[in-house]
């Protein structure tokens, strides 16, 4: 399946610097942010972002709020790429409710609180959409085993935890969209829109489409500039990624400053010949009973069991016969790598090598069995655990120590390249600040200033909220 966030959901990575710039400090606007904070240069002024509480309902469509170069970034993108963010964060409160304490967290970090009179609406939003249909609002929280109590503080939590949300994403979001065009269009000179084209003429053809005009509500026009555009942004990015790739010695560096924090304790090292399941990874008794039962789909009951028994004892049998060849002087190497049934190590044919590994993380049964033995030696017999057989090989012992730069290298670099990428767009979008003017037009400002005093209402939007947290189930008792 495609990633849908390519196509329309605004990279994170763009969080990084802040949006337009403004000379200005009026009522509504506030002049630091976080993403400002995160430039890497003074020139990388941002656009103060929109105070909370700052009702945008009543700003039009068209009004413009900045202009990259000569493009105008308008009300009506905001308001989209807004929802479009809506739904990725309920979607990830629905994939993993850890996100909800996130997001609690943050609203403690910023104030967000819900008022009087955000509570009072939430709660009767929420017993009207329960006490619909057939049940009555009593009758659901006796199924749920709840009390009023709990549902009224399930409700209130779920309200600022989408609040919190709300902030989250308004707060950054005009510096995402900026940060958007500014690599857009330097892909677009970079020659990069036929192959953004193209991937949208590739994804037109698939379900994802249909499934991101329905979650998006975009028309095919609208729809087709995001998906271009953050393509072309992402093009740009890996771009620069390449351009500034993570060097060896940046690592090595890396490695020499952190090496007190790189150490290990006792290790081992083994080959080992695995003999279990099948050879495309399945290991272990429930493994071989899985391959027997595709094998032979008739077998159920004892004669399922007694095919499975027959199996492994095979299984033990080559074992005892590998061990056999092995102890008279084969080759352990090339035994393994003909004969192991661990299909990492049987790619990697580094003759059942399993590298060095910490005495703590392997079984006692396993430390018993093979500490006492001298480095090159073989252990006697076919030690068996719940993955199957196991010939073993001491190759190695060591005791406390840094671990060496060659061994963790490629670790660290994996480890390195995120933050290596993210410093490398930072610098490059600072860079293109000082190429490409960014403003904040007066429309929006006025704007700004105007719905930063207005009354507190229930905006359209926020009706919308509050009716998506009431549609959220409470969790019930157990």
């Amino acid at each position: 399946m495609h990633n849908l966030r390519t196509y329309v959901f605004i990279s994170g990575a763009f969080l990084l610097l802040g949006g337009c710039s403004n000379s200005s400090d009026k009522t509504g606007i506030d002049s630091t942010s976080t993403a400002t904070q995160n430039a890497t240069t003074k020139d990388a002024i941002g656009l103060p972002h929109i105070k909370q509480g700052t009702h945008l309902d009543k700003v039009p469509d068209s009004a413009i709020i900045c202009n990259v170069g000569t493009v105008p970034i308008t009300m009506k993108q905001f308001r989209q790429q807004f929802r479009a963010k809506q739904q990725s964060v309920e979607a990830s409160l629905s994939m993993d409710p850890s996100a909800q304490t996130f997001l609690l967290n943050y609203a403690k970090t910023k104030n967000i609180t819900l008022s009087p009179e955000e509570s009072k609406r939430l709660i009767i939003t929420a017993k009207t959409a329960q006490g619909k249909g057939n049940t009555s609002f009593s009758e659901y929280l006796k199924k749920n085993n709840m009390t009023q109590q709990d549902f009224e503080n399930q409700i209130l939590t779920m309200g600022l935890a989408d609040k919190a949300a709300n902030a989250m994403i308004e707060e950054s979001l005009i510096e995402e969209l900026v940060n958007r065009e500014l690599l857009a269009q330097s892909a677009i000179d970079n020659n990069f829109m036929k192959t953004s084209l193209s991937k949208y003429d590739e994804l037109k053809t698939t379900q994802d489409y249909a499934h991101l005009k329905s979650a998006t509500g975009f028309s095919d026009e609208e729809l087709k500039d995001e998906i271009v555009k953050n393509q072309l942004a992402e093009l740009m990015i890996e771009k620069i990624e390449q351009a500034t790739p993570l060097t060896d010695d940046e690592v090595r560096k890396f490695y020499d400053d952190h090496k007190d924090k790189l150490k290990h304790g006792d290790r081992l090292r083994m080959s080992q010949i695995v003999l279990a399941g099948s050879k495309n990874g399945v290991m272990g008794r429930s493994g071989i009973k899985a391959l027997v039962q595709k094998q032979q789909p008739k077998l159920t009951g004892a004669a399922l069991d007694k095919e499975v028994d027959k199996e492994i004892e095979e299984k033990r049998k080559k074992a005892e016969y590998l061990l056999a060849k092995a102890k008279g002087g084969a080759d352990f190497a090339q035994l393994a790598n003909e004969n192991t049934e661990d299909t990492p190590i049987k790619a990697a044919k580094t003759g059942g090598d399993t590298g060095w590994q910490e005495k703590s993380a392997l079984t006692k049964e396993l430390v018993a069995a093979v500490e006492p033995l001298k480095v090159g030696e073989l252990y006697p017999k076919v030690l068996t655990s719940p993955y199957g057989f196991h010939i073993v090989k001491l190759t190695g012992k060591q005791g406390p120590g840094t671990m060496p730069f060659d061994e963790i290298k490629d670790r660290l670099k994996e480890l390195m390249k995120r933050k290596h990428n993210d410093d490398a767009v930072v610098k490059w979008l600072a860079d293109r600040r000082k190429i490409v003017k960014v403003t904040t037009s007066e429309e929006f400002t006025k704007a700004l200033k105007e719905a930063s005093s207005a009354p507190e209402t229930p905006a359209a939007d926020q009706k919308a909220t509050d009716e998506k947290a009431a549609d959220k189930k409470a969790t019930p008792k157990k």
